[in-house]
This record gives C-alpha cells, sequence and structure tokens, in this order.
C-alpha cells in the first residue's frame, strides 16, 4: 500500500496545517521541504471547502509537487480506550470491540470513525487502543483535501505516527510532542500503545514562571497520573521520556530533570530520529516544527508505521468472498451479458408492440385514406384548368384593347384554330372605325399577319360596314 514517489503528510490543528513533503526511492526518504500554512482569518475547518482553495495555490507557490497525502489530527480531535478483548480472529474481534465502544462512549456508534493500535490473538486475550473520531471530522477533511486537489491515502493522529516513526528503545515509553499552547502525549509498553492524551497549557502573565517549563510540568503531572492509571513500573517518570519540541520555547531537558520535573532522563529527539535524509528549507531550529507531517509523509510509503487508519479501520467487518476470482470474473461477464440480452429483448419487445398498435391505427384509418386519395386526384386532374389561363383568353384580352369604348365597331364572331390562327367578323359604323382597329392589331406585338378580308355595306336598307379580319395570336405583350 501506499507506495508513491513523493508523499505529503499535513499534520493539522487548530487554524493551520503543517506540511512536509517526503521523497522515497531505493528505501531511502529525503525530506524535500516543510512549510506552515495558516488558515485565513476567522477559517476553521467547519468550511473545508474555503480552506482547500486557498491551500491549492499556497502548495503549488511554496514547491509542493506531491498530489497524495497522509493526513494526521491532533489529540484533542480524538476519544480513545483501552479495551481488553478475549481470544478470536479479526472478524470477531472487530465486532466485539464496536459493541465495547458503544457501551463506553457518548456518541453513537454511527457518528464515530474507529481504529485500533494493537493486535488481537485467537490464543489469548488481547488488549488494544481502541481510538476513534467523528465522521464528521473525517467528512471535512476529505472535502479540503479535494479542493486542495489532494488525494487521501490515510487519516491518522500524528502524535501516534510520530511515535511510532521514532526510533526507540526503551520499554515502557513516554512521548511528549510540544506546541505552542498545547501539548500532546503518548505512552507505550510492550511495544503497544496504552494512551494518547492532550495537554493544555497556557504562558502566565508576569507571575514569574519560566515558560519554557510549562510544558515540563504538565508531563510530569501527567507522567504520574499515567503510571497510577496504567499501572506503570518506574514511579512518576514511567520509563523513558522522548521530547520533540516542535514549538519555539527553548526546553531544556536535562535541567529539568536535574530540578526534580522529570524521574527519568529524557531524550531530546529531532528529524534525524526518523531516518530521513535531507533538510527542509526551514530555519535548524525551526525544522523540528514539521516532525509529526515528516512522519505522517514517511508513514505514506511504510504501512507499518501507521498505528491507525480511520480511512482503513481494521474495525470495519468486511464479508468475506468464498468464491474464487477466477470463477467471478467470468460469471460477472456472463451476468452482463445476460443483462444486455435481456434489454435487448425487452426493447424488441416493446418496438413490436408499438408495429401492432400502428398498423391497427392504419388499418382504422383506411377508408379515410381512400377518400382523401380520390380527393387528390380530382383536384389533379381539375389543376390544369385553373393552374393556367386558356390561351383563347389571352387572345380575347388583346382584342378588347385594341377595339374602342365607344359602340362604333363591334365583333359578332372568333373563330381562334390550336395553331393560333384566328378570324374575326363583325359590323362597324364607318370605314374608319375598321381600319382603326385593323392598325392597332398591325401595331401590337400580340398579333401578326393581320389581314383585312373585306369590307361592304351590311344591306340596302342599312348604312353599316360588314368586315372580316384573319390574323395570328403570337402571345402576350
Amino acid at each position: 500500500m501506499l507506495r508513491h514517489r513523493k508523499i505529503l503528510g499535513i499534520a493539522l490543528e487548530d487554524g493551520a496545517a503543517l506540511v512536509a513533503e517526503v521523497s522515497v526511492s531505493n528505501g531511502h526518504s529525503r525530506l524535500l521541504r516543510a512549510a506552515e500554512y495558516r488558515f485565513p482569518d476567522g477559517a476553521s475547518l467547519a468550511d473545508p471547502v474555503s480552506i482547500g482553495r486557498g491551500m491549492r495555490p499556497w502548495l503549488r507557490e511554496n514547491g509542493f509537487s506531491a498530489k497524495r497525502a497522509v493526513v494526521g489530527i491532533p489529540a484533542k480531535w480524538v476519544l480513545s480506550r483501552e479495551e481488553t478483548v478475549p481470544p478470536a480472529d479479526a472478524p470477531t474481534a472487530a465486532g466485539i470491540l464496536r459493541t465495547q465502544v458503544e457501551r463506553h462512549f457518548s456518541l453513537d456508534l454511527c457518528d464515530l470513525a474507529m481504529d485500533c493500535a494493537g493486535q488481537v490473538s485467537s490464543r489469548e486475550t488481547s488488549t488494544v487502543l481502541v481510538v476513534a473520531t467523528t465522521r464528521k471530522r473525517l467528512a471535512q477533511i476529505n472535502e479540503l483535501a479535494r479542493a486542495a486537489g489532494i488525494g487521501v491515502l490515510a487519516v491518522s493522529s500524528s502524535v501516534m505516527t510520530l511515535a511510532s516513526a521514532s526510533a526507540q528503545s526503551a520499554d515502557p515509553s513516554c512521548l511528549l510532542y510540544v506546541r505552542e499552547s498545547y501539548g500532546e502525549l503518548t505512552v507505550q509498553t510492550d511495544g503497544r500503545f496504552r494512551s494518547v492524551r492532550h495537554l493544555f497549557w497556557a504562558n502566565p502573565q508576569g507571575d514569574g514562571t519560566d515558560s519554557a517549563a510549562l510544558p515540563l510540568r504538565a508531563l510530569a503531572t501527567e507522567l504520574r497520573r499515567s503510571a497510577s492509571l496504567l499501572n506503570l513500573s518506574g514511579g512518576s517518570g514511567a520509563g523513558r521520556v522522548f521530547l520533540w519540541n516542535a514549538s519555539s520555547r527553548a526546553l531544556d531537558a536535562a535541567a529539568a530533570t536535574e530540578s526534580g520535573l522529570l524521574g527519568h532522563n529524557p531524550v531530546t529527539c529531532g528529524l534525524s530520529g526518523l531516518g530521513l535524509t535531507g533538510t527542509p528549507p526551514v530555519e535548524q531550529n525551526a525544522a523540528n516544527r514539521f516532525s509529526a507531517a515528516a512522519a505522517l509523509a514517511l508513514a505514506g510509503s511504510r504501512r507499518r508505521l501507521l498505528p491507525v487508519d480511520f480511512l482503513h479501520s481494521r474495525l470495519t467487518v468486511r464479508t468475506e468472498h468464498r468464491i474464487s476470482k477466477r470463477i467471478l470474473w467470468p460469471a460477472g461477464l456472463c451476468l452482463a451479458a445476460l443483462a444486455a440480452l435481456f434489454v435487448f429483448f425487452l426493447d424488441w419487445r416493446g418496438t413490436e408492440r408499438e408495429l401492432a398498435e400502428m398498423k391497427a391505427r392504419l388499418a382504422a384509418m383506411q377508408p379515410e385514406i381512400d377518400e382523401a386519395r380520390g380527393l387528390i386526384e380530382t383536384v389533379s386532374y381539375a389543376r390544369p384548368w385553373y393552374g393556367t389561363n386558356p390561351r383563347f383568353l389571352d387572345c380575347l384580352r388583346q382584342l378588347t384593347q385594341v377595339f374602342p369604348e365607344e359602340g362604333t365597331i363591334w365583333v359578332g364572331s372568333i373563330a381562334l384554330r390550336a395553331e393560333s390562327q384566328g378570324l374575326l367578323s363583325g359590323k362597324a359604323m364607318d370605314q374608319r372605325a375598321v381600319l382603326d382597329v385593323v392598325d392597332k392589331m398591325n401595331a401590337s406585338t400580340s398579333f401578326s399577319d393581320v389581314k383585312l378580308l373585306f369590307m361592304r355595306e351590311a344591306g340596302t336598307s342599312s348604312q353599316e360596314l360588314s368586315f372580316a379580319v384573319s390574323f395570328s395570336f403570337a402571345g402576350l405583350e
């Protein structure tokens, strides 16, 4: 798990995140860079998206290029309790621990994300440390990382991961992780975690107390308490003490021992104790500030250094697959093929049903279709008579235009052949009217070959003249 070239370690706390980037190559781990990201004024983890959006450009500006991270949370965000488990296999032990946690913790089990530090045995009674945080907090961390463009590999306790990554040989042992206004303490015996606690101190104002001694005083008090509650041997010191100073305080562990604050010789730890090479581009005396973040990044490539992982909890009951994967894949493909065939069959049946309905509707509409078809044929036959004007109408129109409006001449008959040859005859009051009509027909482009066939008196008792004119109709002007 977690084999990546570059990995981020992000140690969250109130109002800030300590970030370290570690490169792993050929079994060697190198600390590339480290920096502290301060949340915007007034921002908290309750609004993870805005914090993540601000963190994305900050990571790029500070040279962080890794896209995967192990996130650590402070001890004040977790609940912990030692639990005893009878001999049982892992799934059974997980169920027992979940039942015990539900009885001892005040929060509902559905609201908690839990894991246990320690191993259970199927042969003898085991004692493990159950560590829990809220699922709401876990969801906020995932949203923050998503907004920052980071994939979360694991979520663990910062101080517990630091204790696991430290080279400790003493047993029992205590580790104190010191920050500006608080500290975190872990107690281990027989190679397993017994307790993880949050310690708070405040700088006194004008009482003459050395502020650098406050963490050691709090530690001495907590060690005496732990020795009593956990039945540790060794008096008030409760074993060897390892100090990680991630603050600006100048802690003098040796002087504190001489003054009686600590009962055993403490060990002041540095980044070299994590087995990392390289020094981040920060001041030398500030490098230890990023010890927890560096330990988290280191745990990204070494699964054994993660004492707990809320994203991949061992207390999650997993159903064992009794069917071999060699069978599951072909079975899955067959089921997919059957599902596709079933969908195709349903589609075919639906299409067939729709086609039958359309045929029935067409049969019911057949009388109306036949009636409409007959109407179309009748209209198509009659359309030439109405769609275009007959040629003889155009001829009559042009003849009307060459005849005068007054009644001095009139037509008695008109004959127009198919080859556009025409003959008209009529009567007139005098010769002038007839000659004017013949002249207008000759002048019109619609007529050609205009000839006056005859013009004579209509009878002995009348002064009217009868006439006849032949012509060829050329068309409209």
